[in-house]
Parts: structure tokens; sequence; C-alpha cells
């Protein structure tokens, strides 16, 4: 029986063993483990710096472009008013072409009318002073021709 006890003592050591290396690997894989995190807090803290003054030249660049952004966006408005006053312009000049157009084609339609009946009235008057001349012959000195004018036969 103590053998059994003995053997069981060394089986008992044996196991504490084991796990104390265990334990052991345990804690040196969390003391590395540690001294990373540590070192990556000391990295972050060292880069902290350098991020602040990048972050704080971004903000700089980035205010500028949005100041510029608005005065261009100022630009496009005062654009945008002048175009629509020159397209007011544009439109009151199109309705003042229209009704220079509009009389011109009813001065037009009317000089056309007044020259044909010039022209029938001439034609008449040619009839009626070929019927006169048929009727009573006498000798004309002076004659007008189809546009009007005096010539002499």
């Amino acid at each position: 029986m103590q053998i059994d006890k003995i053997k069981h003592v060394l089986d008992t050591v044996e196991t504490t063993t084991k796990e104390a290396s265990t334990v052991q690997n345990a804690s040196e894989q969390l003391s590395e483990s540690v001294q990373r995190i540590a070192h990556s807090a000391q990295h972050v803290a060292e880069n902290a710096t350098t991020t602040m003054e990048q972050a704080m030249a971004g903000k700089e660049i980035i205010q500028s472009s949005l100041s510029r952004f608005l005065s261009m966006a100022d630009e496009f408005y005062e654009m945008k008013t002048k175009i629509a006053h020159l397209m007011t312009s544009i439109e009151n000049i199109s309705q003042v072409v229209q009704v220079i157009r509009s009389v011109a084609d009813q001065m037009s339609d009317h000089v056309t009318q007044k020259v044909s009946q010039t022209r029938d009235a001439i034609e008449l008057l040619e009839e009626i002073v070929g019927n006169i001349e048929k009727r009573q012959p006498f000798h004309r000195t002076h004659r007008l021709d189809r546009a009007g004018a005096a010539c002499t036969k």
C-alpha cells in the first residue's frame, strides 16, 4: 500500500509538474502578450502626435477647400442671375423682332395688294383708252408706258 501511496504521490507530483509547466508557459505567453501590448501602446502614443499634426493639417486643407467651394458657389449664383437677365433680354428682343416681322409681313401684303390693284387699274385704263381710240382716233403726243412713265412717240 505504501507503494501505491508513493505511486499516487508521484503521479500527483508529475501532474502538478505538467500543470506548473503549462501555467509557466501560459504565464510566459501572457508576459509576451503584455509586452507586445505595451510596445504597441508606446508606438500608438508616439504616433498620436504625428497623427494629430496631420489631422490639423488636413482640417486646414478641408477648411481652405470649403472656402474656395463656397466662393465658387457664389460665383455660380451670380452667373446664374446674369444668365437669367440675359435670357429675359433675349426674350424681349425676340418679341420685338416678332412684332417687326409681323408689321413687315402686313406691309408686304399691303404693298403686294396695292401693286396688284395698280396693275389692274392700269390694265383697265389701257382698255378704256383702247376703246376710246377705236371710237375716236386721235394723235397723241405723249403716252404712258406700263410703269406709268411718260414716253414720246
